[in-house]
């Protein structure tokens, strides 16, 4: 916290590209009664600064980010309010002190107040708190992120092409901090990762190791490694957020991170199970000559 009212925020929690660094200054904004970003800074995966908080993985990033702000907030407000109190009416009980709406206020006399900003010119320093989340975090609570996938399929029976057509993702994630952030998430997990992960990548391993899924790579390059274009957007796709409140994350928050792609190729599957006349995939890749041999089970079956 900077005497000109800026904000630093400084954690370990590194953004893979799926709005991380937005959802963290929000929640150090909120923390702090702030309801503007403009004023705060969040600096991450530098090694020179930050400390370690762990893989980026597993739906943790807004509970690790989250619960270190509130933390490290509750600790820079704790230096922080006999400073302001002594600025206020006389008699005003630091412990009472609010941060809301870029005010800090008295909960006794919301009128004995003053703004954020003139509070932090009352610094002669910037002031810092820290808070470490270890003991804090309930994964058995948090991990909790369940989901349903739903998945609309186009098949030609000439080219045994396959096409998603429709998607909806329909998630618990808990509070959304970030919705512009979560919506990109979920549709991209699907896109990129889930369409992909069903129909087009294979990484092909040498079995010599006797071991199914390690062993030297036998792609030629990553040129066969095929992914998911703007080609394989579907019509539609459609992010529903059943949002219910974590009492162990940040602000109600549990996490989005692999709910994105997660059961995103079963559901491909059976929807394209479902439009060949019950034919089972078990595999992914589902290749174009599985399609093709679903269709001809399908001619053989007279269903076709």
């Amino acid at each position: 916290m900077s005497p000109d009212g800026s904000v630093t925020i400084y954690c370990g929690s590194c953004d893979q590209g799926a709005g991380t660094h937005t959802t963290a200054q929000i929640m150090g904004a909120e923390a702090l009664g702030l309801t503007s970003l403009d004023s705060v800074t969040y600096i991450s995966a530098d090694t020179s600064v930050n400390t370690d908080c762990g893989v980026t993985a597993g739906s943790q990033g807004t509970i690790v980010s989250g619960l270190g702000q509130i933390g490290a907030a509750a600790d820079l407000k704790k230096q922080w309010a006999p400073i302001i109190a002594a600025k206020l009416a006389p008699g005003t009980d630091p412990s009472k002190l609010v941060w809301a709406n870029n005010t800090v206020y008295d909960s006794t006399n919301a009128s004995n107040s003053m703004t954020f900003k003139a509070a932090a010119a009352l610094l002669s320093q910037p002031l810092k708190g820290s808070a470490n989340t270890s003991g804090l975090i309930r994964f058995d609570l948090t991990r909790r992120v369940p989901g349903v996938k739903i998945a609309e399929v186009e098949v030609d029976t000439e080219t045994a092409d396959v096409r998603v057509v429709n998607y909806v993702g329909a998630m618990d994630c808990g509070q959304v901090i970030f919705t512009t952030g979560a919506n990109s998430q979920s549709q991209g997990g699907f896109v990129g990762l889930g369409i992909g992960q069903a129909l087009f990548e294979e990484t092909i391993n040498d079995n010599n190791t006797e071991l199914n899924y390690s062993g030297r790579a036998l792609n030629p390059s990553l040129l066969d490694f095929k992914v998911p274009t703007i080609m394989q957007t579907p019509d539609n796709t459609i992010p529903v957020f059943e949002q219910t409140y974590d009492v162990a994350g940040p602000y109600g928050a549990k996490g989005i991170g692999e709910l994105c792609l997660i059961s995103s190729a079963p559901a491909i599957a059976n929807a394209l199970s479902n439009a060949l006349g019950g034919y089972r995939f078990t595999s992914t890749p589902i290749r174009k000559e599985q399609i093709v041999a679903a269709l001809q089970w399908m001619k053989a079956q007279g269903k076709l």
